[in-house]
């Protein structure tokens, strides 16, 4: 099975390095790219990435031990520290390469982008990015499900959808790699611009615009603006899927007028391209969803094997937002290839990602724990509500801080708590430094707590009556921990009853 490489005078012109220090340079070739000294390969290049905690620099002398023959560091690197580092063997240098570049950072990107250049020469890989305030990681799960059925996949890991783990994931594509599925977040202006100029997708999903990492994008406005930046990078015979229910979904279709659209609604006088004109609950609490189909979407769907206007799908994942999320995932999936079976079979093994929705057993029978921990912003917690306000029985929100909410802050917090009332929730257990305006919001009847001991004590207190179903949403940003508390009581639980897993 062929492999991708770099040639060292390639990466030297597409980095428009500086050598600092060359051992046998000419015939170098890189057969992999790291920023981990841990975990990194013989004959690979090593990056040196600089941050406000850490220096790369500081591990140059360890990548050469391990076995890379190439670094890129920056202009101030002093070769002669090398020299101080105990146990470095410095034989290395004679087979090594040292290249300084003004920003490591870039560099790595560039090497993403390089690594792809080198991969289409002989390959046809198809790219689909994804972006958006709440949602992307699920559709992004959804996608690689479905394409995984029909195609060797490659989809970003953990959350490497940053500036370093967008490169990263490129680098690991090989030539049996036929689709890749890529997630894009942003934390400021800029930031989906600069990852996506590494992808250069064929396909883009932006699944909406919330009020998230306000302090870093200044706005709602703001956020809708840096998510757009992804119609900027497709390329011209791409295709942009859009949220048509999106307050910005206007601005998003004007600015990626230049590609095909494929839009997504959940109301049918949208007239949107695929629309979900019938949702019912099963008896197993499966979802059956109906889908539309016209235009351009409609022929895709003939082409696969479908019927021309119309698609039938059931889905185990809850929630309107949920829907939403599938249809896009059906739109992408169809123009990267995938057919109806797929699809279908794609969408209905698909379970819920961990923290986001997650069904628990609780510590009684009656009690189920929906563990939705792994990130918070006003959208994505109403979203959430929606769901439990739907479930039968008492219903039990513990909601910690939402963060990077800048001024925002405490009308966000007293916002959802009002629509937690609103939407009939039984009980709201608050925690962190906006638990008061939570509060606030819901009004009579909502506890504050201190810390993860006391919300246990609460909910076992609250949760006495094993006649009524029980459901308990925990909710919050990741800084907020309440992740914790779910593990603190699946733990008490598994802990109770060894044979449960």
């Amino acid at each position: 099975m062929s492999v991708i490489t770099l040639k060292c005078s390639e990466v030297i012109q597409a980095l428009d390095a500086q050598v600092l220090s060359a051992g046998e340079s000419s015939s170098l070739v890189f057969k992999s790219v790291s920023t981990d000294t841990r975990h990194i390969d013989r004959d690979a290049l090593f990056v040196a990435l600089q941050g406000p905690n850490f220096n790369g620099e500081d591990f140059v002398a360890a990548a050469l031990n391990a076995g890379a023959v190439g670094v890129v560091v920056s202009p101030r690197f002093d070769l002669a520290s090398l020299d101080k580092v105990a146990g470095f063997d410095k034989t290395w240098l004679n087979s090594a390469i040292i290249l300084a570049v003004p920003d490591t950072l870039v560099a790595l990107g560039q090497l993403g982008r390089l690594w792809q250049q080198q991969l289409s020469l002989n390959h046809a890989l198809k790219k689909v990015a994804i972006t958006g305030s709440c949602g992307k990681t699920t559709v992004k799960e959804l996608i690689s499900q479905v394409l995984q059925a029909e195609f060797e996949t490659l989809s970003t890991e953990k959350n490497y959808n940053n500036e370093v783990g967008v490169p990263l994931t490129l680098l690991r594509c090989q030539p049996h790699h036929q689709r890749a599925v890529l997630e894009l977040g942003a934390g400021k202006p800029g930031d989906i611009a600069y990852s996506g100029q590494w992808v250069q997708p064929d396909v883009v999903v932006i699944t909406n615009a919330g009020a998230a990492h306000l302090e870093g994008m200044g706005s709602l406005a703001g956020v809708a603006k840096t998510k757009g930046e992804l119609l900027d990078v497709v390329s011209d015979q791409g295709v942009a899927v859009l949220n048509a229910d999106d307050d910005f979904y206007t601005e998003w279709r004007e600015r990626a007028k230049r590609v095909t659209i494929l839009s997504c609604s959940l109301h049918e006088e949208s007239k949107a391209d695929l629309i979900a004109t019938d949702i019912k609950q099963t008896e197993d609490l499966q979802t059956l969803i109906r889908v539309s189909l016209t235009g351009t979407a409609a022929a895709y769907l003939k082409d696969k094997g479908g019927d021309a206007d119309t698609l039938e799908l059931l889905t185990s994942l809850q929630g309107g937002h949920n829907v939403l999320n599938i249809l896009q995932t059906v739109a992408a999936s169809m123009v990267l290839g995938a057919s109806v079976e797929a699809i279908k079979k794609g969408v209905k093994g698909m379970t819920a990602v961990a923290g986001r929705l997650k069904s628990k057993e609780g510590w009684q029978s009656n009690i189920t724990l929906l563990d939705d921990t792994y990130n918070a912003n006003p959208n994505s917690v109403k979203a959430a509500i929606d769901v439990l306000a739907e479930l039968p029985g008492q219903r039990f929100l513990v909601m910690g801080d939402m963060a990077e909410l800048g001024d925002y802050s405490l009308e966000a917090h007293q916002e959802v708590g009002a629509f937690a009332r609103q939407q009939g929730i039984d009980q709201l257990i608050a925690i962190g430094r906006y638990a008061s305006a939570t509060l606030a919001g819901f009004g009579a009847g909502g506890i504050e707590v201190s810390d993860f001991d006391q919300a246990a004590d609460r909910l076992k207190g609250l949760t006495e009556d094993e006649d009524v179903p029980q459901t308990i949403l925990f909710k919050g940003s990741r800084s907020a921990g309440v992740d914790q508390l779910v593990g603190r009581l699946t733990n008490e639980l598994a802990a109770a009853d060894p044979g449960q897993h």
